[in-house]
Parts: C-alpha cells; structure tokens; sequence
C-alpha cells in the first residue's frame, strides 16, 4: 500500500518547506563574483540575458563576466560584442579539440580572477537586485560551498497550455529542490543559476569523470560536493535570488529537454527524488484502482485518498509560490495535475524507446550515448 506513505511524504515536505522561511532582504554588495555563460548558438535568446545583465544594480569593480563559447555557429557572439555591459567582459572560446559544456565551464572557471563562480544560462533574466540578494544569502550562511538557486519560467512570457504547464513544473521542482535542502538531503541543482566557491570546484577536481554526460553538470557539481564538504550546501529561498527563463516553444521540444534532463541522473548514485516519484505514481495508480471499484470496499478510500493527495500538491504549490513572489492560481494548478503525468509518461516511454533502440541522445546538433 503506497497511498498512507505518500501522504506522510507530503506532509513532510510541507513541514521542511516551513522549517526554512525565505532569506531576509538586504544591500549586502560586498562579495566578488564572476557570472560565466557557457552557450552554443544560442543568437535567439542572448538578448533575453543580455538585457537583464545591463541592469544589474552591483559595484562593476566586483563582478566579471566570461561568456564561453561552445564552437557557436550562429551571431551569438556578435550580439555579446555589440552589448557593452557595465561590468568586465571577455569571451572564451574553446579549443578545436575540447567541446561541450562541462569543457566550457571547466575553462571558464580556470580563468576567473573572483572566488565566488555563478553559473547562468545562455536564455535567462533576473531582477537588477540580482547579485545582491545572492552576496546576503552568502553573509546569511557563511559556511556555504555551494548555493542553488530558484529557476523559474517567466509568468509574463508563457502563452496557451503548454507555456501554463512548464511554468507549474518548474514550480513544482522548485518545491522538491527547496524541501531537499531544508531537510539536510539536496537532491537537485539547476546550472542555469548555481554559485559556488571557486577553490572547492578546484578541489573536488570539477567535472573529471563525468565529461561524456550529455548536460548534467550541475548534478555533477552537487553530488561532488556533497561528499566533499557535507551540509554546506543550501537552497537561496529569496524572490530576489531567482532567475526566470523562457518557455520552450511546443511540445517536440519540451519532450527533448527533458530526455535530456534525464541523463542528468546518471551522476548520482541514489536520489530521493526517484522514491518521490514512484511513491506519487503508485499512490495515484491505486487510488484510482479503488475508484474504479477493483477491490470492492475501498472505494470511498480511493476518493479521500486522491482529495487528500491533491490538497497535499496544492499547499505546497501555493507556498512555494508565496516564498519566490510568483503568480499561482487554481487553473494552473489543474494543468499541472491533470497534464503533468500523462506527459511524464511521454518521457519515459520516449527513454526506454532509445534504450530499446541504442539511439544516441540529440542535443544541439551534437550526438551522446546517454
């Protein structure tokens, strides 16, 4: 029976969700940080992030930013040329020899002058107080390696169900990730806004080991650093640390990202993310058993069970979306519950489908076994 755990698994993620209330604004803006964009072809959503750069409210004397560029094929980097950023800005190109985005971030990173690394996403954008609310969080929790921060879609950029849907999601994600780190077992990490120290990514050797994995850098990073400097890892729950990016634009290619996303998890030997999951599918699935009538007796527990599980996904929506300053509404919580899963089914069909097949995993032109 997977309902009553499941059950119990919701209440304790709301009680972590609780346990850590969001990070207290300040002015905080005197850490030293170096943003590195690791980006391939990425001309049509550049200026998204570039916009966002230019109204950074930070001491220019305290930041720089290393763009590295990943054999672009396209006007990315004339578009970061033509910029002119307030804050020091070089672009890094990688050798003919090296490719992908962990090489990118591993020559980035070596060339930083500051001791605090914020890695971004080529297609994000954030408030001006940005940089501040992150340098507060680190004064907050001096002892912190590693910060991961919110990554949300942008509200005022989603059209139709599909934009409604992915904007649920990633606040769902945002849910797990936030809970993970209050109770003492992060499990996830979004490389499109991660901060980390300069000299521990040193340390623990960066990528090393890992440099056929298809994404996943940021899981990577985690799980590296989790062995090598435990509990000093924290979650930024603050409206002001989050970044915003743009929805996907239809369903092939959100079904590709997040095959892609899955290959993410080869870097971690066990997550309670995978329990999570098949607790909330095996809960539903027997839910709906019981509705249906299958074991008689038990249908009326069928009915409470799914209203309770379902009170469960919406106060945790709704918190989490109260904790980062964004909209949440009734309707997008429907979407989320009714379109959610069945998509999900999509991906692991799709999965096992290039398992099945030995079909190399696609992404931005290039080609990977996992």
């Amino acid at each position: 029976m997977s309902i009553i755990p499941y059950l119990w698994v919701l209440l304790l993620l709301w009680l972590w969700l609780r346990k850590e209330p969001p990070l207290t604004r300040s002015e905080r803006d005197d850490c030293r940080f170096t943003l590195i964009v690791p980006f391939r072809n990425e001309a049509a959503r550049l200026p998204y992030l570039l916009k966002a750069l230019s109204a950074l409210d930070y001491p220019a004397e305290r930041v720089e930013i290393i763009f590295a560029d990943d054999h672009s094929e396209d006007k990315s980097i004339r578009l970061i040329e033509q910029a002119s950023l307030p804050f020091r800005t070089s672009i890094l190109k990688l050798p003919p020899a090296e490719r992908g985005k962990k090489a990118a971030l591993t020559r980035a990173v070596a060339e930083a002058a500051f001791p605090y690394i914020i890695t971004l996403d080529a297609d994000i954008s954030f408030r001006p107080g940005y940089l501040r609310s992150i340098c507060t969080a680190l004064h907050q929790r001096p002892d912190t390696v590693m910060g991961a921060g919110p990554v949300l879609i942008d509200f005022s950029r989603i059209s139709g169900l599909s934009g409604q849907l992915q904007y649920g999601e990633f606040l769902a994600l945002q849910a797990l990730t936030a809970a993970g780190y209050a109770a003492g077992f992060p499990f996830l990490a979004n490389g499109a806004n991660l901060v980390f120290r300069k000299d521990v990514f040193e340390k623990v050797g960066g990528y090393e080991g890992y440099e056929n994995l298809a994404g996943g850098d940021d899981m990577v990073l985690l799980t590296k650093l989790k062995r090598a400097a435990p509990g000093k890892q924290a979650y930024l729950k603050s409206s002001g640390a989050a970044v915003f990016t743009l929805p996907v634009e239809n369903f092939k290619a959100w079904l590709n990202q997040r095959v892609r996303w899955a290959a993410k998890m080869d870097a971690l030997p066990f997550s309670p993310g995978f329990v999570i999951a098949g607790l909330q599918l095996s809960a539903f699935v027997e839910a709906l058993l019981y509705m249906a009538g299958i074991f008689p007796g038990l249908r009326m527990w069928g009915w409470v069970a799914t209203g309770l599980m379902l009170a469960g996904h919406y106060v945790l929506l709704r918190q989490t979306a109260k904790d980062l300053g964004v909209p949440f509404s009734v309707r997008l919580f429907w979407i989320v519950q009714l379109l959610l899963p069945p998509a999900y089914a999509l991906v692991v069909a799709r999965i096992l489908r290039q398992k099945i097949k030995g079909k190399p995993l696609e992404w931005k032109g290039r080609f990977y076994q996992k």
